[in-house]
């Protein structure tokens, strides 16, 4: 207690200082449309009073982008924010500088951080992979900050080498994620070339030409006065629809012309070299069909050479040889793609590279490589395309993530004659997942049960890259994890996934899992939940002005058989069936001979609904979720109180107890504790639940008995004393 006492103090007295250190008020810089009085910016742990960026690009491709800043520090979690401050480029074609990071302080005092406070490193994902070193980070040890303080830095990137010579691009979009008063944004371009420029509606911009310089300048102005919850950016990510940038320029006339520039780019580098022709030979040897030719090399590059995380333009555009790449055996999306293209060529079938967004949808208005972070490869199938993925080690094939479907994508053909395309909206084969679980309820209300999922879509492929890229010694967490988010109680004690790299076969995982207070034995009635997985519907926008995505079709099965103990009956709910053309959904419910079975099923038909349909969908999934949440009426048969089963184990009494103790019933846990110190006097953690179930009831003479007893049993006990 004294120690509690001691560090209530401690925690109060740094509540008190950090309070005391907050920021006093300031003003909105000139011109800024902040409101006059910024007291209502009083709890953010930081503002950004200006921040500006110049970007000058010349006509051979060459340019500057300079970064101003100044941040006010406003509490001691701004301080720890802003201890380190970092900037990525690409040391292949352009050089960084720190041109000056300093601190004014509250008092009028500058203090500015010393060479020695720049490190230059190389971007931690990449650390494994020496061929993408070409990705640098300037990382800055800002000096000690203060809450009043303010935080300035200036840095200048120069484009020496351009990546498409006699090009240039640019994009950018404001910042949303912090208070900002007053950002800036200025872009100097040639007067004489012609570009290609797009602001957001809410980015207006003013236009300055001189001719005697030969330069326009094109200004923004903007200001970020609200800060949008963590959540809400968070479900923005999810959708894989990230906003378009504020701001797009580009010197390309069209998409050919942006195709032709990424084959000259990798030109010759998908050249098969007798070594990859020699495994490509050994790898189709006997393979007679076409499609299990090009099934057996994506097998090969997806599984066997290892993906760097590395966006495509993030270090360079360029891809490796193909030669290199299988020399390596790792590779980035382009590189990946480079090689299974070498190969396929190898086996005698031409591939293309195709360029695609995986965050954002294509803006087909904006011819610039910016847009572009990911790479694929397409084989020309007829009329169609047959779509490759190598960088998700574990998807099946033809299998794209959701995130690349349904999207509009570069196809560079080998003409250059690059032209946009549309890559598939759905799996390459009909998606399922099922959900079987069995378990046996204990005479003591303990569930064991047996969960199995069978997977076949983008939950597989989401599942199988889980379990490829966690440690084995952490599967028992990831599937702990997996039954919570599927709304099933309990802890799981094993877990089993299938074959990951077999994905010519659904994904199997099996767990067991064990849920102590599963059924109260000592109830006469009771109503329990039934522990089928969730289904998950998707969420209605709450605009009512966006389509609602339901994602590509799907059927989902899930079914339960539980055996309930001999003097326990149930009494079934009633099944449900809702039918539209959207989606099906059946639920039904039977019991009989102590064995309960319940299943549920939907089958979404169609990928999404118009906004005006909003009303109906909100009705059916209220009908759905009514259904999950009824509950099961058990009740026990016997006619006088329930005894504890003459049957029951000291190691399951306990565990039961203790799940009583947990979840707050005391009196409902002493009995089992009391039999079990009963059959095992020497029991080492018994007697210590028995005192706390006595402590809960302030049954104080009782709880003093049992915590000297198990200090008697085990004189080691870490908690008696205290409890004592």
């Amino acid at each position: 207690m004294n120690r509690l006492v001691a560090l209530l103090i401690c925690l109060s007295s740094l509540k008190a200082s950090a309070a005391a250190q907050q920021a006093p008020p300031i003003a909105a810089p000139e011109g800024s449309t902040a409101p006059a009085d910024l007291a209502v910016y009083s709890q953010e742990p930081f503002i950004i009073e200006q921040y500006s960026t110049t970007a000058r690009y010349e006509n051979d491709g060459t340019g500057e982008r300079d970064l101003a800043v100044s941040i006010r520090v406003q509490s001691v979690a701004g301080v720890q924010q802003l201890r380190e401050i970092a900037f990525g480029y690409s040391s292949a074609n352009e050089q960084m500088d720190v041109r000056s990071v300093r601190v004014h302080k509250v008092d009028g005092a500058i203090v500015s951080a010393g060479q020695d406070a720049v490190k230059e490193t190389t971007a931690m994902v990449l650390g494994s992979a020496p061929v993408y070193t070409d990705y640098k980070e300037k990382q800055v040890t800002v000096p000690p900050l203060d809450p009043g303080d303010t935080l300035e830095y200036e840095i200048v990137t120069r484009v020496l080498t351009p990546l498409a010579p006699g090009e240039f691009w640019f994009q950018q979009n404001f910042l949303d994620a912090a208070i900002v008063l007053d950002e800036r944004l200025t872009v100097n371009v040639p007067l004489d070339r012609k570009v290609n420029l797009k602001s957001s509606a809410s980015s207006s911009y003013t236009t300055d030409s001189d001719d005697a310089t030969g330069r326009v300048i094109y200004r923004w102005k903007h200001a970020n006065l609200v800060r949008h919850p963590d959540d809400d950016r968070s479900k923005a990510k999810s959708t894989h629809a990230a906003k378009p940038p504020d701001v797009q320029l580009t010197t390309f006339a069209g998409w050919q012309e942006v195709s032709r520039w990424y084959l000259k780019l990798g030109e010759g580098n998908a050249h098969p070299t007798a070594e990859i022709r020699a495994k490509s030979a050994e790898l189709v040897r006997g393979r007679t069909s076409k499609l299990d030719q090009i099934e057996t090399l994506y097998d090969y590059v997806a599984k066997n050479i290892r993906y760097v995380d590395a966006s495509f333009g993030l270090s360079r555009y360029e891809p490796h040889s193909a030669a290199q790449v299988f020399s390596d055996q790792y590779g980035d999306s382009k590189d990946k793609a480079t090689l299974l293209r070498a190969m396929l060529e190898a086996a005698g079938i031409h591939a293309d590279a195709v360029l695609i967004p995986s965050s954002r949808k294509l803006d087909r208005s904006v011819p610039s490589p910016a847009q572009f972070d990911h790479v694929i490869t397409a084989v020309p199938d007829g009329n169609d395309l047959i779509w490759m993925d190598s960088t998700a080690d574990v998807a099946p094939f033809r299998l794209l993530a959701s995130s690349l479907r349904g999207k509009s994508a570069l196809l560079v053909p080998p003409n250059g004659e690059g032209r946009i395309v549309e890559t598939p909206a759905d799996p390459p084969f009909p998606s399922a997942q099922g959900v079987r679980i069995e378990g046996r309820v204990s005479d003591l209300g303990l569930l064991k049960a047996k969960i199995h999922y069978s997977l076949r879509g983008d939950t597989e492929l989401v599942l199988r890259l889980a379990f490829r890229r966690t440690p084995q010694s952490q599967w028992k967490e990831l599937g702990q994890t997996i039954l919570t988010l599927d709304g099933i109680a309990g802890e799981v004690s094993s877990v089993k996934p299938s074959d990951l790299l077999d994905t010519q076969q659904p994904f199997e995982l099996e767990m067991e899992f064990i849920q102590s207070d599963f059924l109260d034995w000592s109830s006469k009635r009771e109503r329990i939940s039934v522990p089928l997985a969730r289904l998950g519907l998707p969420d209605a926008p709450g605009t009512g002005n966006e389509p609602i995505a339901l994602g590509s079709p799907l059927v989902v099965s899930t079914r339960v058989t539980l055996t309930l103990p001999t003097n326990f009956t149930a009494q079934a709910p009633v099944a449900t069936a809702v039918a539209r053309d959207y989606a099906e959904f059946r639920s039904g419910y039977h019991f009989e001979n102590r064995t309960l079975t319940a299943e549920r099923s939907l089958n979404f038909k169609m990928r999404e609904l118009p906004a005006p349909r909003a009303n109906d969908y909100l009705a059916f999934t209220r009908a759905v979720t009514a259904d999950e949440n009824q509950p099961i009426l058990v009740e026990n048969s016997v006619e006088h109180a329930p005894d504890i089963p003459a049957r029951a184990r000291a190691d399951e009494l306990l565990e039961a107890g203790r799940a009583s103790l947990h979840s707050g019933n005391a009196l409902r846990a002493i009995p089992l504790f009391e039999r079990v110190v009963e059959l095992d006097p020497q029991n080492k953690q018994a007697w210590s639940d028995l005192g706390l179930a006595y402590l809960g009831l302030r049954r104080f003479a009782d709880a003093q008995i049992a915590f000297r007893k198990q200090i008697e049993v085990n004189p080691l006990d870490e908690h008696s004393y205290d409890y004592l």
